[in-house]
């Protein structure tokens, strides 16, 4: 599965991007005599297609990304179970950078950031839930000094 659908908000400066489904992980491409390929094309056209209709305001400016993965609960967990674990830290095989690579790529391609290296800083998640989601918040740092 992959995302089915988006949607986002304007508050202020911050702008949150919500995108529903399976969070999704970036892989690099695989090489061989006929080129590269990309094992993930597909689900990176289908996620910059949703962020590309939201219409949002192009982001210059340097900014802080608060990100949440909200990941899918395997099937084969009981009900109870799922009830239990629901919101709780994510601690299995995927790792955040390769969620946080695909996701400031896609958030580039559809015009939402000029440039992913414009993220400055981020806070990132991940939480079992018994509905996924991937939820960013972009927030502009203007005239900060650290």
């Amino acid at each position: 599965m992959t995302y089915t659908h988006a949607d986002s908000s304007i508050k202020g400066d911050e702008v949150t991007v919500t995108l529903y489904g399976k969070p999704q992980v970036w892989s690099a491409p695989t090489f061989s005599k006929n080129g590269a390929y990309d094992k993930k094309w597909k689900q990176k056209r289908d996620a910059y297609l949703l962020l590309s209709g939201l219409g949002l305001p192009l982001i210059t400016l340097p900014c802080r990304a608060e990100t949440v993965y909200y990941m899918q609960m395997p099937k084969a967990w009981s009900r109870k179970k799922r009830l239990e674990k629901d919101l709780t830290y994510h601690s299995a095989h995927i790792d955040l950078g390769n969620l946080d690579k695909l996701l400031y790529d896609t958030l580039q391609r559809a015009l939402i950031i000029k440039d992913d290296c414009l993220i400055v800083e981020h806070e990132t998640k991940k939480l079992w839930c018994i509905d996924p989601k991937t939820v960013v918040k972009l927030i502009p740092k203007t005239g900060e000094k650290k």
